[in-house]
């Protein structure tokens, strides 16, 4: 061993030291600089991502496996290219995720090479698949008649071997020559995981060898991939110009556009990458990581997405998966009163929701509550919200909007998602046992053994082992045929319900499920119960009744949590053991409705009520809250009261209007129809914005109520942005809803089917609720300390964001992306779908057809100028008119939330001929009608 100032070299180890000789053993990896303070909420689009790689990859190597149509070489390097995007996925995602979740930075030396080796390996594997991939496509078009024997399973077979022992033998020298460096200064790596370059940059020792290596590396393989794919590309132009016919033209090279968007997607970044490196050393660090982070999670992500999975899809099978749908089942007996049964449903949802993200953001924000135990219960939290999301939305399609039919892949990824965070729900409760086990046998080495890293690793294991015991249960029920009578027990697809309706042989399918069921559920419940004996014994032994009573009274909780999850799960279990044909149906539904839908709206519940650390941080919460004042219209006090006799109006109209038409639309079956259904969505967004903006209105106004809370405030804010992106939503999906009737008549009903229009309006909620969450959330994170005084008589965004006294930068940022990706980008694609419109109505040669082609658009370009007119005149003013007076701007922004609410039941009752006599009949049959009517 020798030292050297600022750095230690060992044989085969490299350690650092800095100027005061502390020796660092680790390299911290970076998250995305400048924007650490959001990097929780930066992990939900990188979590979509990957989620999004793992499905779409896994789907196309499986459906390439099964098919046999598709065993032919286009598809099996198709297959590779999957399977290298999976690699990629898996060595890049996890250690951001661990940044962004768990702020854990520090990997060792060895663990940092090796992510490093299969980061650089699996890029170059994908690289020589590409190039691959335009081999075959210029086989394929330039000796077309040749194909089959020049690209034979064997030639193949040695290309893809050929492939693995390039990059492999070009790379495993990478590793091996970094090890012999020493490094020095600092450990702060410029990404979230670890490259060849970044690794170089910090040592102090002689790179020369590394880096020419280095280049010579990527001048071999990925410069040189670069080159003969272009070659490739040349030839290919060559041979489709030499073609005679336009169309054969076009056919020849409609095969390559997927190819060439993977190259496109693949090398682009990596130019500009080198570009920047070569001419832009003063950019910042930022634009950096952010062209990094394209170069290696886009392509997974964008593959099967863009190119791969809709070829592969659109091909035919002979597959019956895809020739039926299975029923979902309701509570049967209680049709009549479905409606109303979806208003608990929903209730539980939206407490389940709020909860458990309450729970995660008062663990994340608070330091003092980021130990082993808290943690545990930000994994049930995420359990929770999990399985509320995979139960409750086909739930309320099915009590909300009658819609029962879903599609056989629907189901099984439906299944696979509630059967994995259910056995990720009794992982958790497992590992909380375990926590309250050592908290009260070891105490004084809980948080030696209960390491943040010993956590991740446990959250890892309890991820990768759920998933992968679940992903066979879904391919397995995909070589299955089904009977003809597909109704399901319930409103979700769970795996029994599935195998009951198969029509083959299920022993393979039912063995797997019970040994799933047993190595998950019940060897968990034997060890929690285990865990729970020790953790007796050890409570008896101690001597003060006092300290019994305080050591037991830490696990209430978690005996409550598994209580709440195992009751109804062993209910069941009897039930289907020894009463399933003595008792009713709604029994057995009920209890696995209890399993499913309880523990994730109580535990939060619980755990704020028996755990007292949360509920004082919740009551500082409430008692440190500001408040704010809202504003009637300025100048016009002395009038208010009178001001209250038109908003009343108002307000009754749009409930009574929306009420109506949703009223209407549902009673009437001829208007179970797309278009119908779309207005229901408008109606249904139009009741929550006057929900949410008038109540505080006619307060104001009525009684001189102007304080708010900050938190009711903040709530407020939340629902009438949320409601307005999804009105704004639902206007672009009926812009779309007309082209589609206007261009494609004859395909309208089977382009917009019942499980789509579900589907788009399942959708429009996520997107306005996941967007939407962050910012009142950030909001409460700044002080508040200049004069509270909101300019409007409802609490918005951009109102309550003025008053703060702290840096708001982030948060009109994160602003303006919301208002741009929804309003804005909705905006742009409903004058697209005109321009779509008006381009086939022009091509229309009769006048009246014409015409009446465009009446069909009357109602909808009514309601789109109700909506944006009012929004627009408000930017205008923002950007132009700041001189304009307050009123005028207050008058605006009333316009822009309460008139469309009212307006529009009236132009779609006027100019909807099928809603206009419904509605004349209601009113001239009184109340017989209305009997008649839903008799009709």
């Amino acid at each position: 061993m020798h030292f050297i100032l600022g750095k230690a070299c060992y044989p085969g180890i490299t350690l650092y030291v800095n100027s005061t000789n502390s020796i660092f053993s680790t390299f911290l990896v970076t998250g995305i600089p400048g924007l650490e303070a959001v990097h929780i909420w930066m992990s939900v689009p990188f979590c979509a991502m990957f989620f999004t790689t793992l499905v779409g990859n896994v789907t196309i190597m499986t459906v390439i496996w099964r098919e046999q149509t598709l065993h032919v070489p286009m598809y099996f390097f198709l297959a590779m290219l999957a399977a290298s995007d999976l690699g990629l996925s898996f060595f890049t995602f996890p250690t951001m995720l661990r940044i962004f979740w768990l702020d854990a930075r520090e990997l060792t030396f060895s663990a940092c090479f090796t992510q490093m080796f299969f980061i650089h390996t699996f890029q170059d594997f994908e690289s020589a698949v590409i190039l691959a991939m335009a081999f075959d496509r210029y086989v394929a078009i330039a000796c077309p008649l040749h194909y089959s024997s020049i690209l034979t399973n064997s030639v193949i077979v040695k290309i893809g071997l050929a492939i693995v022992v390039r990059t492999l033998t070009i790379q495993m020298p990478l590793p091996i020559l970094l090890r012999r460096l020493c490094f020095c200064h600092s450990n702060v790596l410029s990404h979230s995981y670890c490259l060849h370059p970044d690794i170089i940059k910090l040592s102090c020792s002689n790179t020369r060898i590394n880096s020419i290596f280095g280049l010579f590396v990527l001048l071999s393989t990925m410069g040189l991939d670069f080159l003969l794919i272009l070659f490739s590309y040349i030839l290919i132009l060559k041979t489709v110009l030499s073609i005679v016919s336009y169309g054969g033209r076009l056919k020849a090279l409609n095969t390559c556009i997927s190819h060439l968007c993977a190259v496109i997607l693949f090398f682009t970044p990596m130019l500009c990458l080198s570009i920047l490196h070569r001419f832009g050393p003063k950019l910042s660090s930022y634009i950096y990581v952010t062209m990094a982070n394209m170069h290696f999670l886009i392509p997974p992500v964008m593959n099967p997405i863009v190119q791969v999975l809709p070829r592969v899809m659109a091909i035919p099978s002979n597959s019956n998966v895809s020739s039926f749908f299975f029923i979902l089942m309701d509570l049967p007996g209680l049709e009549a009163a479905h409606c109303w049964t979806a208003i608990p449903i929903c209730s539980t949802y939206v407490l389940s929701l709020l909860g458990n993200i309450t729970i995660m953001y008062i663990i994340k924000s608070v330091p003092s509550l980021h130990t082993p135990m808290y943690l545990f219960l930000s994994m049930l939290s995420m359990a929770d919200l999990g399985l509320s999301a995979s139960t409750l939305p086909s739930m309320a399609t099915v009590f909300l909007l009658g819609q029962r039919k879903v599609g056989h892949a629907t189901c099984f990824m439906q299944l696979f998602f509630i059967h994995t965070f259910s056995v990720i729900e009794s992982a958790v409760l497992l590992a909380m046992a375990f926590d309250r086990c050592v908290a009260i046998r070891e105490p004084l080495g809980y948080s030696t053994i209960l390491t943040t890293k010993r956590i991740g690793a446990i959250g890892l294991a309890i991820v990768t082992r759920s998933v992968a015991l679940h992903l066979p249960l879904t391919l397995l029920l995909r070589r299955l045929k089904f009977q003809t009578l597909n109704a399901l027990s319930h409103s979700y697809c769970v795996h029994p319900d599935v195998l009951r309706l198969a029509s083959s042989s299920t022993l393979v399918n039912s063995g797997f499920g019970l040994f799933v069921m047993l190595s998950t559920l019940g060897v968990d419940a034997v060890l929690i119960l285990l865990s729970y004996v020790l953790i007796l014994k050890t409570v008896l032994s101690i001597a003060s009744n006092a300290e019994r009573l305080k050591a037991f009274n830490t696990c209430i909780s978690h005996i409550c949590a598994v209580l709440l999850f195992y009751t109804p799960l062993v209910s069941l279990s009897m039930i289907h053991r020894f009463g399933k044909k003595k008792l009713p149906a709604q029994v057995y539904m009920l209890l696995s409705y209890l399993h499913f839908l309880v523990p994730p709206m109580l535990n939060p519940i619980v755990y704020s009520v028996k755990t007292k650390e949360i509920r004082v941080i919740m009551s500082d919460f409430n008692h440190t809250s500001a408040s704010f004042f809202l504003t009637g219209l300025p100048g016009l006090e002395a009038v208010h009261a009178w001001l209250c006799i038109p908003l009343c109006a108002v307000y009754v109209a749009s409930l009574g209007g929306n009420s109506l038409i949703l009223w209407v639309v549902k009673s009437e079956p001829s208007l179970h129809q797309p278009m119908y259904y779309f207005l229901s969505m408008l109606a249904v967004t139009d009741l929550g914005l006057s929900a949410s903006t008038l109540p505080t209105m006619l307060t104001v106004y009525m009684l001189g109520l102007r304080k708010v809370a900050m938190d009711v405030c903040l709530a407020q804010l939340f629902f009438i942005h949320t409601f307005s992106i999804m009105e704004s939503s639902v206007l672009l999906t009926m812009a779309f809803d007309r082209v589609v009737a206007i261009s494609n008549p004859l395909r309208y009903g089977t382009i917009l089917t019942s499980p789509r229009i579900a589907s788009l309006g399942l959708a429009i909620m996520v997107r306005s609720v996941s967007l939407h969450i962050p910012a009142p959330i950030m909001l409460k994170k700044l002080p508040y300390c200049r004069n509270h005084q909101l300019s409007h008589s409802y609490c918005l965004h951009p109102d309550v964001m003025k008053l703060a006294c702290a840096d708001t930068h982030i948060n009109s940022a994160y602003g303006l992306f919301v208002v741009l990706s929804t309003l804005g980008m909705d905006a742009v694609l409903i004058v697209l779908s005109y321009g779509l419109i008006f381009h086939t109505v022009l091509s229309i040669a009769s006048k009246a057809e014409r015409l009446k082609a465009l009446n069909t658009c009357v109602s909808h370009i009514c309601a789109v100028l109700l909506f944006y007119t009012p929004m627009i005149g408000l930017s205008m003013i923002h950007r132009f008119g700041r001189q304009a007076s307050p009123c005028s701007r207050v008058l605006l922004s009333y316009l822009h939330f309460l008139t469309p609410p009212v307006l529009n039941p009236v132009v779609y009752t006027i100019k909807t001929k099928q809603i206009r006599l419904r509605m004349l009949r209601l009113f001239r049959s009184g109340g017989a009608g209305i009997g008649d009517t839903q008799g009709h």
